[in-house]
């Protein structure tokens, strides 16, 4: 038989690891851009 416990235990594992692996690339971006910005405005002033 199917064990469907164990399906749903394996799918949620799975989830929760690319749910925090994009949630580390979004928060990488972020930091990037923040960046990006700061950097050109600096430049502007100058």
């Amino acid at each position: 038989m199917i064990d469907w416990g164990y399906i749903l235990y394996v799918a949620g594992g799975g989830f929760g690891i690319v749910f925090i692996i994009v949630s580390i690339l979004a928060f990488i971006v972020w930091g990037a851009s923040r960046l990006i910005i700061w950097f050109s405005r600096e430049k502007s002033n100058s």
